[in-house]
């Protein structure tokens, strides 16, 4: 590049012009405004390429964090089919009623969590409508509470249950600190593993996910003997799925669990279910007279598995469909004989299946999420 080029004064532009050579005034003129735009365009450049690497480690993270979970999610899909889905003596008798009826009984209370981004309402969406109604209907709880941040009073469901649940508003805990003086910033699902912890500690009851279906009374689990209940996840009994928990208040294993989330909070992609599935199964190997485990069939079956969450939500004809209706009748509302509820997966089945629900859909068309929801829709309250 010349120093012509590089001038951007018009003094030096018209010396140049007239003199074949530069004096040595014009020329250190020229040379300081040229070294001025190089440096500029080098500036320019340094900057341009600084955001350019942050928008590629940004993407980068990004797919990482999309591709881990979409490699663990095939992984596990894979591993299940090879798992041992037989009841163990244990979880039977955890679910069976005590022959004595408990002195102190676990509260006929059940506890949905519903909280959104900041400074938006929380909208009660038809699939969590019916959610609220079944545990109406099948529980026969003593009260309800939805616990939010903020919550929309005139959405048209909300308006067909207000008289029978109870809104408790709650401060966001959008932060966590940890015992090293850190702050973490919380998605929303581990806001609300959080909350929900917090108010079994306090209240005790039933924690159940907006996804959470009751297809039977859970009279049996709330006699028992230890202080929470839990259903392992899958057939390798390598996670408790904490979308379904029943708890005294006070519990000493719900204590320790929260100590956990304070003590070694980790949110990094490969870790996002780690406090809220992976601990508690660490804890019950330390603490096995604390927590009672069900079986993975009595909220968690059918599983996560894509092929699973769309055979809940595709049609149904023929023998399946006779089938089906007939278990129904026969266990009392389930599909099988020791299930209590049915977890969607809504993390997975939201997008394609559970908010594209409506009223006209869940009538006419025959899947088996539409069936095993059906009567609970057609039921007054």
């Amino acid at each position: 590049m010349t120093l012509w080029e590089n001038s951007n004064s018009e003094p030096c532009r018209a010396h140049l012009k007239q003199n074949c050579r530069a004096t040595p005034a014009t020329s250190l003129c020229c040379l300081i405004h040229g070294r001025r735009e190089v440096m500029f365009k080098s500036r320019s450049r340094v900057l341009f390429l600084v955001f350019a690497i942050a928008a590629c480690l940004g993407v980068y993270s990004t797919i990482s964090r999309r591709h881990y979970r979409a490699t663990e999610k095939l992984r596990l899909e894979r591993e299940y089919l090879s798992w041992d889905w037989t009841d163990t003596p244990e979880e039977i008798a955890c679910q069976r009623a005590p022959t004595e009826s408990a002195q102190n009984p676990i509260p006929a209370l059940v506890h949905f969590v519903l909280i959104t981004e900041e400074h938006k309402d929380a909208e009660l969406e038809f699939y969590q409508y019916l959610a609220v109604k079944a545990a109406l209907l099948r529980l026969h709880p003593e009260a309800i509470k939805i616990h939010t941040y903020a919550f929309d009073e005139h959405n048209e469901w909300w308006q067909k249950i207000k008289h029978r649940v109870e809104l408790v508003i709650h401060e966001p805990q959008r932060y966590l600190q940890t015992l090293d003086g850190r702050d973490h910033k919380l998605r929303l699902a581990h806001q609300t593993d959080v909350l929900r912890l917090e108010i079994l500690r306090e209240e005790g009851g039933i924690y159940l996910d907006t996804d959470v279906y009751a297809l039977r009374s859970f009279s049996s689990l709330l006699q028992s003997p230890k202080d929470l209940l839990m259903g392992h996840e899958g057939g390798g009994r390598s996670g408790l799925g904490n979308a379904v928990i029943v708890a005294r208040p006070g519990s000493t294993f719900i204590s320790r669990w929260l100590k956990k989330y304070h003590e070694s909070f980790d949110d990094r992609p490969k870790m996002w279910n780690h406090h809220s599935i992976v601990v508690p199964v660490e804890l019950a190997q330390q603490h096995p007279d604390e927590i009672c485990k069900l079986s993975p069939s009595t909220f968690f079956w059918p599983t996560w598995s894509s092929a699973d969450v769309a055979l809940m939500h595709q049609p149904i004809f023929g023998d399946g469909l006779s089938a089906l209706e007939r278990n129904i009748s026969q266990y009392g509302g389930a599909m099988y004989p020791n299930q209590l509820a049915y977890h969607a997966w809504g993390n997975i089945a939201r997008r394609d299946y559970l908010s594209k629900l409506s009223p006209e859909f869940l009538l006419k068309v025959q899947t088996r999420f539409n069936i095993l929801l059906r009567e609970i829709y057609n039921t007054e309250i």
